[in-house]
């Protein structure tokens, strides 16, 4: 009976994966999107050297032999180049892009100049009620980081953070190799997924973002990492150290950058099959712990700021605003307050982000406000789409199209934020 419930689960998450990266694969090989700074222009183009695209693939099936020798490289040295590779090539790109904090970024380093008593005009303003840390009090620790920055680097705190990007990214690189060698134990594997790495762009381009976006990658690699090394351990002790290591990365990924929570979860999801498997089912409590641990670290740093700065830091946005924007609730916003009937119609910046967040200015909001208009316009959505299939078809087609065909997933966007062209 184990043996069935582990092998449906894992046909499930096989087969569900290569179902959806077949076909998000084949939509990024056919068409390519280009996103605006302010979202509301995007351009969706189909591939016009689609013939060029298939002699590509079958010269590669041709070099094949190619293949057959990276076999043989040294697994070590491949993720150590992959290292040195990406730390290089990042750090280049910072001091070539030579980006200035703009947006989201620029919110975090007032908030935490206010903390490092270095106020700029708006520093204050990102603590009040109803402002930017009040609504998004998950990012306290990358403001207790960017303090961190000042207080080491002085004026050049931003370069300082850029620079931990860089070191976060090779190790994400190093980690990618090593990860997929240990999982897969085939060294043809490893030396493709190093090679497909370093060709990932994005990962250096986002370099210059001030946010969590580079650097909660290898803490949620060493995660699963350091699972794979626990479950395959024979030794209890040693499975225990490197369970607590999983942990404790996993909790760091999470604080840096909140969407990591599903890495932990996944992880958790491998722990249950794992203990099913195994018939050690006090691995059910490691699987609790893990995700309890990673969701809740957050409140005792909160905790401790909010008794120094006096702003409410449980009030954050809830999370039904964010699904209401993702299905275009703001759209029907905008019609209501404006008259336009033809936002509710339009595909244009479909789930994207619309400032939905903020329609609650900031001396009316609380959570229990949000969530109560959240769940008007989310209900006025949903009606929209089930009186016109056909809106909810071409939005859900668009937004699935514009989110997995921007071939440099918004990094270089977030590079130039001040020059979109």
């Amino acid at each position: 009976m184990n043996e069935k419930i582990v092998n449906f689960f894992r046909n499930f998450f096989l087969y569900f994966g290569l179902i959806f990266a077949g076909v998000i694969s084949l939509l990024t090989f056919l068409i390519t999107t280009n996103v605006a700074a302010t979202f509301s222009d995007m351009t969706i183009t189909f591939a016009p050297y689609i013939i060029i695209g298939i002699i590509f693939f079958a010269i590669i099936i041709a070099i094949k032999p190619i293949f057959r020798r990276i076999s043989n490289v040294n697994i070590e040295k491949m993720a150590r180049l992959a290292l040195i590779w990406g730390l290089v090539m990042s750090v280049l790109w910072i001091f070539i892009a030579n980006v200035a904090p703009m947006w989201d970024s620029l919110d975090l380093v007032y908030a935490a100049e206010y903390l490092n008593h270095t106020p700029e005009e708006h520093s204050f303003g990102k603590w009040t009620e109803g402002s930017y840390m009040e609504r998004y009090p998950y990012q306290m620790p990358i403001v207790l980081l960017l303090v961190f920055c000042m207080k080491i680097a002085g004026s050049n705190f931003v370069i300082f953070y850029q620079i931990l990007n860089c070191v976060a990214c090779g190790l994400t690189m190093y980690l990618v190799v090593k990860y997929t060698h240990i999982l897969f134990k085939n060294k043809a594997a490893t030396s493709i997924s190093a090679i497909l790495i370093m060709l990932f762009a994005p990962l250096i381009i986002y370099c210059t973002f001030i946010y969590g976006n580079v650097l909660c990658l290898p803490f949620a690699l060493l995660c699963l990492y350091f699972q794979k090394k626990a479950l395959d351990s024979e030794e209890k002790k040693l499975r225990i150290r490197y369970i607590i290591i999983s942990i404790l990365s996993g909790i760091i990924a999470v604080l840096l950058k909140s969407p990591m929570l599903f890495v932990v979860i996944a992880a958790a999801v491998v722990y249950f099959i794992w203990a099913i498997q195994n018939k050690k089912y006090q691995y059910f409590l490691v699987a609790f712990a893990s995700v309890l641990l990673a969701h809740y670290a957050i409140v005792p740093i909160n905790a401790i700021i909010e008794s120094r700065v006096g702003t409410r830091l449980n009030n954050g946005t809830p999370m039904i605003t964010w699904i209401t924007m993702g299905i275009g609730g703001g759209k029907e916003y905008v019609a209501d307050t404006t008259g336009d009937e033809s936002e509710r119609t339009n595909t244009y910046n479909a789930g994207y982000y619309d400032g939905f967040p903020w329609i609650i200015p900031e001396g009316g909001y609380t959570p229990e406000a949000m969530k109560k208009t959240s769940l008007e316009y989310i209900n006025k959505r949903l009606t929209h789409f089930a009186n016109d299939p056909k809106l909810a078809h071409e939005f859900f087609g668009t937004k699935l199209t514009v989110e997995w065909t921007e071939p440099t997933f918004e990094s270089l966007l977030a590079s130039n934020w001040d020059n979109p062209n």
